[in-house]
């Protein structure tokens, strides 16, 4: 069992597991839904860092908390959630103290996101250049009328869509148009931190490829890192540098993707490897995750994942886990480990 020790070396473990500079770090952050009967513990002390140009990705099933943290991250939680405690750090400055004048610059500029089903989220009733130019309009108002002309256009160019379409409307572009559209939106002020949240939901596979890889391109040229969030585990450990995984509020386990797929050490990290089939190889029969996710507002005791795990153990339901570093970079919160 672990010993009354365990939290510090937690912190401990987390800090050498990322001790190049970050430009983001989250830590212990806590996210509650307040509702009649008390609050909901969304989110449970999560910590994790982003470097500048890496791909970060986090991955869980849904209601597990993605978004959530995303939201916190940019401040944009609608009521009733309130961030309980925790701090993100961007760049050396505390995002939860800023103060109106100083979230406006921080949003769009230091960081954008891609949200949820995206390409829906376009005024049908405006084109295409007019909804760029209304973002440059408003963070860059300095900008003339042929200036903002010439930024939408390059931005189209960026993401590979011909400048012909700023005079198009959303319904006359292609699911995955649009999607490249929000991007280039999400471009549009430079940031150093973009999140995509579920990204290409919707998109045909094909599509999904070639979003992503012109997605990896800007990013090497512009420099600026990602937060991608999805529960597609196949897509993230393609296009991600560490993975962070995900349960009931909570990081069970954290690596570089490469070290997550080919050891994955928590019993909820195998149950969603072996949730996908392999694109070569024989068949083999896909196991899945038994159960349902834990009702959050009456969560198990100790490890949150025992009543669906198959190597659960005694203590499992009485002592809470935590992160422990097992191998370089490679954290789990298992009593197996």
């Amino acid at each position: 069992m672990l010993s009354t020790s365990a939290p510090a070396a937690t912190s401990l473990s987390l800090q050498s597991a990322v001790a190049s500079p970050a430009l983001l770090a989250i830590r212990d952050l806590q996210v509650d839904y307040m509702t009649p009967q008390g609050p909901v513990r969304a989110v449970n002390g999560v910590s994790f860092d982003i470097k500048p140009g890496e791909v970060f990705g986090l991955a869980g099933e849904s209601g597990s908390g993605k978004s959530t943290i995303a939201h916190a991250l940019m401040r944009i939680l609608p009521p009733p959630a309130v961030i309980s405690g925790g701090s993100v750090l961007f760049d050396g400055d505390d995002v939860l103290d800023m103060g109106l004048e100083e979230l406006e610059q921080f949003r769009w500029r230091s960081v954008s996101m891609v949200f949820q089903s995206a390409m829906n989220a376009l005024n049908p009733v405006l084109t295409v250049g007019d909804q760029i130019k209304d973002v440059l309009h408003t963070h860059q108002p300095w900008l003339t009328k042929q200036q903002a002309n010439a930024r939408a256009a390059e931005l189209l160019d960026i993401v590979g869509i011909e400048k012909t379409r700023l005079s198009a409307y959303p319904h006359q572009l292609s699911g995955g148009m649009r999607q490249r559209v929000v991007i280039a939106i999400a471009l549009a002020l430079k940031p150093q931190l973009m999140i995509m949240d579920e990204p290409t939901t919707a998109l045909d596979v094909v599509v999904q490829k070639d979003i992503l890889q012109q997605i990896e391109t800007l990013k090497d040229e512009l420099g600026f890192s990602i937060l991608f969030i999805t529960h597609d585990l196949s897509l993230m450990v393609e296009f991600s540098d560490r993975i962070a995984i995900m349960y009931a509020g909570e990081i069970v386990e954290l690596a570089a993707a490469g070290e997550l797929f080919n050891n994955p050490l928590h019993p909820y990290t195998r149950g969603l490897m072996n949730s996908f089939p392999a694109l070569t190889g024989p068949k083999e029969v896909l196991t899945g995750i038994p159960g349902s996710p834990p009702d959050m507002r009456q969560p198990p005791p100790g490890c949150r994942f025992h009543p669906r795990c198959d190597r659960t153990m005694s203590h499992c339901s009485l002592t809470h886990t935590q992160l422990r570093e097992v191998a370089p970079g490679h954290l789990v919160a298992c009593h197996l480990y």
